[in-house]
């Protein structure tokens, strides 16, 4: 099996929630969206690009992890309007 650096891999990658680019950390991918900031785990090596095993990263901690790649495109939202589970709209 070849090993591969996650970090080249970055540029291919997107945030699943926002489409936003994703910054590569020892353990995780953080979305360099200041309206998402969504911190996706690495497990193992591989990626879980998975928004409900995602972690929403309080504002002064992701700009402490992102510093100047940090991108404003819209309004940021509270730790508490993080999705977990099923989307409502498409419960029956």
């Amino acid at each position: 099996m070849s090993e591969y650096d996650l970090a080249s891999l970055s540029d291919l990658l997107a945030c699943p929630e926002c489409q936003g680019q994703l910054l590569v950390t020892i353990d995780s991918l953080v979305c360099t969206e200041r309206m998402c900031r969504l911190s996706f785990p690495v497990r193992e090596r591989i990626p879980v690009l998975l928004t409900d095993e995602a972690e929403l990263l309080e504002e002064a901690n992701w700009h402490s992890v992102v510093g100047d790649r940090a991108v404003d495109s819209g309004t940021a939202r509270s730790v508490g309007e993080i999705e977990t589970g099923a989307d409502e709209e498409n419960e029956l």
